[in-house]
This record gives C-alpha cells, sequence and structure tokens, in this order.
C-alpha cells in the first residue's frame, strides 16, 4: 500500500496463487492484503496454476461485469465502478446479492427454510429499488439473488454468466 501511495497508482493489477484452504488461513494471502489496504482500485488476476503457460486471456472489451452487493455503503461505492465500467464497454452488468445460508441448532429446518425464502424476496426487493434509483436507464442490468456461502456464489454466478470482470 506505501508503494501504491507512492507512485499514486490509479490501479493496482495483482496476481492471486489460489491456495487452499489451509495454507491461506495459516500464511495468509498477499493479493487479499492488497484490496484490503490499496488505496486505489485493485484488480486481482488468477494466476497459474499447474502446467498453464499459455498467455493471459484478452480481457478487454469486457461483455460482462459482475458487481457483488450486500446492499451496504462500500458494495454501493463497488456499484459505481462496475456502472462506470458497464457504460465504457457497453458491458451488461450482473448485479447479484446473495442470502447467506442460516443453520441455526435450535431452529427448525421448516422454518430457516422460510426465513431464507423471506430474505430472498427482500433482497430482490431491494436490488430492484437499488436498479431503479442507482443505475442509469442505459445500462443494461441482470440480476440474481442466490443463496449459500457469499464467496462461493459469487464464483458460481460469475462463472454461470461468464463474467469478464467481478466487482466488489
Amino acid at each position: 500500500p506505501e508503494a501504491v501511495r507512492e507512485a499514486a497508482a490509479d490501479l493496482v493489477v495483482i496476481a492471486t496463487h489460489g491456495e487452499s484452504a489451509v495454507p491461506h488461513c495459516l500464511l495468509g494471502n498477499t493479493a487479499e492484503q492488497v484490496v484490503r489496504r490499496a488505496p486505489c482500485p485493485v484488480w486481482v488476476v488468477p494466476g497459474v496454476r499447474g502446467d498453464d503457460t499459455d498467455p493471459p486471456p484478452v480481457l478487454f472489451p469486457l461483455q460482462r461485469i459482475l458487481v457483488a452487493t450486500d446492499f451496504s455503503a462500500e458494495s454501493r461505492k463497488a456499484l459505481r465502478y462496475g456502472v462506470a465500467l458497464a457504460r465504457e464497454f457497453a458491458a451488461t452488468l450482473h448485479l447479484v446479492h446473495v442470502v447467506p445460508t442460516v443453520l441455526p441448532a435450535d431452529v427448525s429446518h421448516l422454518t430457516t427454510i422460510l426465513q431464507e425464502a423471506a430474505m430472498k424476496e427482500s433482497a430482490r426487493c431491494d436490488l430492484a429499488r437499488l436498479c431503479a434509483v442507482d443505475l442509469p436507464a442505459a445500462v443494461q442490468v441482470v440480476t440474481t439473488v442466490r443463496d449459500g456461502n457469499p464467496f462461493l456464489e459469487i464464483n458460481k454466478e460469475a462463472l454461470r454468466v461468464c463474467a469478464g470482470l467481478i466487482v466488489t
């Protein structure tokens, strides 16, 4: 982060090693720390895996941009970046919210299902309101509500829509 400030960088591009959970928990993740501390946007790209010697894919022009939102102030800021990029590249903006799976031990399975259904419906309404209020009509938007582990579901949705970029 200090080098980023000294260089007055507008964007940091960093590759991740894609470590599994155990090494990640024990050693941390440099890319993750840069994302958390950088004073500017950070573009994280997948690192080389196994025998991957092909050149990196051509990323531009972007056709599909996925923005994950939890409706917080931080995710609204990410949405502004996503909208700007979607406008710049005439890309479709895929807006996704993940309802975390809730499995409390003291609640019956039926109650949990009903709670998740209500949270998903509330998220659909919130996404519609967000689109109506915060998004320009010129941007094509597709909204999706998923449930489960947020980081896994965001990745699944990105793969499903063939997103060229995830903004969080």
